[in-house]
């Protein structure tokens, strides 16, 4: 824990806390640690060279360093279960606010709605959005019952800035 507070401190990483109300079968106190932009995060992981497969993990960083740059960071957990159900990232407005799930992909046609339908089984209400690098105009879709935004990284920033105010 010392090295994550200063890791924290002085901003080499961000750290963020899990989401969690049921103590049996959600992740409780695991942070998750992320470098502080994506170059050091590949320098990190020992990559000489991206291949297509890290694509992926970059993308979170970079959506989560935005995320950071127009929202405390203390607004911003993710969520995981016991059974390996994961969100990447929730946003708070408030402690006590609906949460609002948010799933990084490089390519929208990659998104399953299977851990999303697990969280809103668990949290009902709240936004959904799917933030992906191949998204250029935003939308409104319903997959398996769900309520989703599909939109790009600009206006997922202006959309959660607008609402942390």
């Amino acid at each position: 824990t010392h090295y994550l507070a200063v890791a924290k401190e002085t901003m080499v990483a961000h750290v963020i806390k899990p989401y969690s109300k049921d103590p049996l079968t959600e992740i409780r106190s695991a942070p998750k640690v992320y470098g502080f932009d994506s170059g050091f995060a590949s320098y990190a992981h020992g990559w000489t060279f991206i291949r297509q497969e890290d694509y992926g993990i970059l993308w979170e960083h970079l959506v989560l360093n935005q995320l950071i740059a127009n929202i405390n960071v203390e607004k911003i957990r993710y969520w995981r279960t016991k059974q390996g159900h994961e969100i990447d990232f929730i946003f708070l407005k408030r402690e006590k606010s609906n949460p609002d799930a948010i799933e990084c992909k490089w390519n929208s046609q990659t998104f399953s709605s299977r851990n999303l339908k697990q969280f809103r089984k668990k949290y009902p209400q709240g936004n959904n959005y799917l933030v992906a690098h191949d998204v250029k105009q935003s939308y409104t879709t319903r997959i398996d019952g769900l309520v989703l935004q599909v939109v790009s990284l600009p206006d997922m920033v202006k959309m959660l800035a607008s609402k942390s105010e």
